[in-house]
């Protein structure tokens, strides 16, 4: 395996070692965790490589956008899953409410200009006083007034102290570069509805576009 990451200066001599280990053995530089290898590559480049031998969920190949490292072949890969937040808290919405509330909300993240993200939000309801229609939205942003990704209606409960389970899938292509977070939104007609549990899963599933 190779040494890691080195910043040759100018008058240094240069050994058969640090050719076998730097050049050679490891065109991609190998680091323990991602903490080392941000304290060896304090200025990363656009379009650098390196991979996280980490043993755990950060082992993998990453590249760099110019905004953050991110796991995955390159620009033209998916980036897999960026962030996901699960919750089993009950939630108990009283009668009429008609108005949003906001069931479960991602973590932030980083994402560059021109990628396509997938936002998969899913929840079990249940009924307390009979027949229940709701309307599910996913929005960018952290409360009710962000922008609006998806709305959907979701399966009616059809009666007292029955449930369901539903699941949502929206597409945010453009307009999402930065930090982002996504919130799975639900209103409901008048009978008290109780929520548990609600997750959301944010995924880049391809560019839209040439690297910004």
């Amino acid at each position: 395996m190779g040494s890691g990451f080195k910043t040759f200066t100018a008058g240094t001599p240069l050994t058969a070692s640090e050719v076998n280990n730097y050049l050679m053995e490891q065109a991609i530089p190998v680091f323990a965790t991602t903490a080392a290898r941000d304290a060896a590559i304090t200025v990363p480049e656009a379009g650098m490589v390196c991979y996280i031998n980490s043993n755990d969920a950060n082992e993998g190949l990453y590249h760099y956008v110019g905004a953050a490292w991110y796991k995955g072949a390159g620009w033209n890969a998916p980036w897999g899953v960026l962030t996901r937040a699960f919750t089993t808290s009950t939630t108990t919405i009283n009668a009429a409410h008609t108005a949003e509330t906001v069931v479960v909300t991602s973590s932030a993240v980083t994402i560059p200009a021109n990628r396509i993200i997938k936002i998969t939000a899913g929840c079990r309801y249940a009924s307390g006083g009979g027949v229940l229609i709701s309307i599910g939205r996913i929005r960018r942003g952290t409360t009710t007034g962000g922008t609006e990704i998806l709305l959907a209606y979701v399966p009616p409960v059809p009666s007292a102290n029955a449930e369901v389970g539903a699941q949502i899938v929206g597409i945010d292509s453009g307009g999402a570069s930065g930090s982002t977070q996504y919130v799975l939104t639900l209103a409901h007609s008048a009978n008290t509805e109780d929520r548990n549990p609600t997750s959301i899963i944010i995924e880049d599933i391809g560019p839209s576009g040439a690297p910004a």
